[in-house]
């Protein structure tokens, strides 16, 4: 079942690629002076190149591992939700919102260019994004969009039944099915973009009584379905990673990294969809 979602799945090989192109993230020879990765973290893990056999070993504490990854998907959760509730509770302006979500975006796109500081910028996109999540929530609050408990509810409800079905097999994430997320990621990211800009110019995009109610309900269905479907291909790539032998813990960082992403979109979509349908629409400018 794992073997047939990670030979289908083309992000989980974008993904992997990038790491196999990343020396540091590498299972390396274990020295005798026994230099850690990078200056520190992992003393045990040497720089002198990849094993090869021979009499060097690896123990399975310092290679990829799929339960490694999903420890740092509930660290990275933790620090996420933590943020979000002082955030929430401090009632912060929505202005603080946006440079949080400026700070989370400029973190993954680092990551994205070098994976290797990924330990670090994960934690950092977790605490600044749950400042935009709490932030955006307690607005959601203040104009009458009871949503925010449902949508948390709901996102964890979601990332177990996503996990469910993968690790089954009833949903496999075959070429087709990576090729469809990738195309509404990318509709979802120029929609967003294109109706900012309208928004900004003045453009109406919806009309009608309803059009606030309209433009929640569209984005929410398709931040949740690229959520779902991203999530999918992140647990492919887990499993391909860890089933490779080829990298060592610190690229579980990367890897929890792309799961916290897709729950944060699931969140999302999730809170504008119970806001359209009852959280008090009609509060909304």
């Amino acid at each position: 079942m794992a073997s047939s979602n990670q030979r289908g799945s083309s992000t989980a090989q974008k993904n992997f690629s990038r790491l196999a192109n990343t020396q540091e993230f590498k299972v390396s020879r274990i020295s005798a002076e026994g230099a850690g990765f990078a200056g520190g973290g992992a003393g045990r893990l040497g720089r002198t190149g990849p094993i090869a056999g021979g009499p060097y070993s690896m123990s399975s504490d310092e290679t990829f591992s799929a339960t490694g990854a999903y420890d740092k998907v509930l660290l990275l959760s933790l620090i996420t939700l933590g943020s979000a509730v002082v955030s929430y509770a401090l009632k912060l302006p929505i202005g603080i919102a946006f440079l949080t979500a400026i700070g989370a975006l400029v973190c993954y796109f680092v990551t994205n260019f070098k994976p290797t500081i990924a330990s670090t910028t994960a934690p950092l996109y977790g605490l600044l994004q749950g400042v935009t999540l709490g932030v955006l929530s307690y607005w959601a609050a203040m104009n009458g969009i009871g949503a925010v408990a449902m949508a948390l509810m709901g996102t964890l409800g979601i990332y177990f039944g996503v996990l469910a079905l993968y690790r089954t097999g009833w949903v496999r994430v075959t070429q087709t099915f990576t090729k469809v997320t990738f195309v509404i990621v990318m509709g979802t990211m120029f929609a967003a973009f294109g109706y900012m800009l309208l928004s900004w110019f003045g453009f109406p995009v919806l009309s009608g009584a309803n059009s606030n109610v309209g433009t929640f309900m569209i984005f929410g269905v398709l931040y949740l379905v690229a959520g779902i479907m991203t999530l999918f291909t992140d647990f492919a790539y887990i499993d391909q990673a860890a089933a490779s032998k080829q990298f060592n813990r610190h690229a579980e960082w990367y890897a929890a990294l792309s799961v916290i992403i897709s729950l944060v979109m699931i969140f999302l979509g999730l809170l504008r969809i119970f806001g359209a349908f009852g959280g008090g629409g009609g509060s909304r400018r």
